[in-house]
């Protein structure tokens, strides 16, 4: 019975080291069409999806987030989120970034070494060839 409760206690603390070093940001914008969205990030799930009113939400998640440097800023042209490693110590991190754009803003992605998952979009997607 110790052995289990070590076990247990062990567990527990592995879980609450993770959630330490995991930080969670939600935003959320009003935007008007004609908008865009423009979201710039490296080594991360991204989870983009249409949302029927008028605000742009972003919800960013980030493992180890000392290794991560992120912004985000309004106009009146649109949304800016940019999500970059750090040098050196960004290989420890990792970024889930949700996204629900409201219809009409227009969607403007720059991606590096990340996954992609599209929800409930119409539009043309033209990827450049790689260099």
């Amino acid at each position: 019975m110790r052995k289990l409760n070590k076990l247990r206690d062990a567990f527990d603390l592995l879980l609450s080291i993770r959630d330490l070093t995991t930080v969670s940001r939600n935003y959320r914008w009003q935007v008007r069409a004609p908008g865009s969205f423009y979201l710039e990030a490296e080594y991360a799930e991204v989870n983009l999806s249409r949302s029927e009113d008028n605000h742009l939400d972003v919800h960013v998640r980030l493992r180890a987030p000392m290794s991560w440097k992120l912004a985000t800023e309004k106009d009146d042209a649109g949304v800016y989120v940019v999500l970059k490693r750090k040098p050196l110590i960004g290989n420890i991190g990792r970024a889930l970034i949700h996204a629900r754009v409201p219809r009409g803003i227009h969607i403007s992605l720059q991606l590096e070494n990340s996954h992609l998952c599209l929800k409930d979009l119409v539009g043309t997607l033209d990827l450049p060839p790689e260099t």
